[in-house]
């Protein structure tokens, strides 16, 4: 398997980018099958992956839930490609399934602070090294999100309106951390 922490760790230095926030690390597929069955996912929700990284959770997430739409963004340009090529195998695969499926599994090669989530209802944040102004400008776009989505986000916690609906202990690609389940509520 390829390794996404060494390849992110590379571009960020071609890139010149010494931000935190840019550092790699993933959710384990346990955690996030468990955290995502938490919040029961219909065929009406929509999912993003919020610095998505080589795509595991987006493919993961689709092929597990039935969900609308699985939506990974992520801003490193060899990040994206891997996950390009995962979904082109993981949809080779699908098709190999009797009877076949259709992938609605998607990436998007963009900051996620410019891209357009309004119509999301599951939303994951894998948080731990976002600091300063990328969660401070992250926060907003947020909370003008539709009442009723519901965010899984690891280390920080979010403040009103989002109601906290679990607290977790979860295996990460670098150890474990608290993750906390959140719910857009009316104020």
């Amino acid at each position: 398997d390829v390794d996404a922490a060494t390849i992110s760790k590379r571009t960020r230095s071609k890139m010149n980018l010494k931000e935190d926030h840019f550092i790699y690390g993933e959710i384990s597929g346990f955690s996030l099958i468990k955290l995502l069955a938490f919040v029961a996912p219909s065929s009406e929700d929509v999912f993003y992956d919020l610095g998505s990284g080589s795509g595991k959770t987006v493919l993961i997430a689709d092929y597990c839930f039935n969900m609308k739409k699985s939506c990974g963004v992520e801003l490193l340009p060899t990040l994206f490609d891997l996950s390009q090529r995962k979904a082109d195998l993981y949809r080779q695969i699908l098709k190999m399934e009797n009877p076949p499926r259709q992938s609605k599994a998607h990436f998007e090669h963009r900051s996620f602070l410019d891209f357009d989530i309004s119509d999301a209802t599951i939303i994951l944040i894998n948080a731990t090294a976002l600091r300063g102004p990328t969660w401070t400008a992250l926060l907003p776009k947020l909370a003008s999100l539709k009442d009723g989505v519901r965010i899984i986000v690891s280390t920080f916690e979010l403040p009103p309106p989002f109601k906290c609906l679990l607290i977790s202990t979860e295996v990460m690609s670098w150890g474990v951390c608290q993750v906390r389940i959140y719910e857009k509520v009316r104020i």
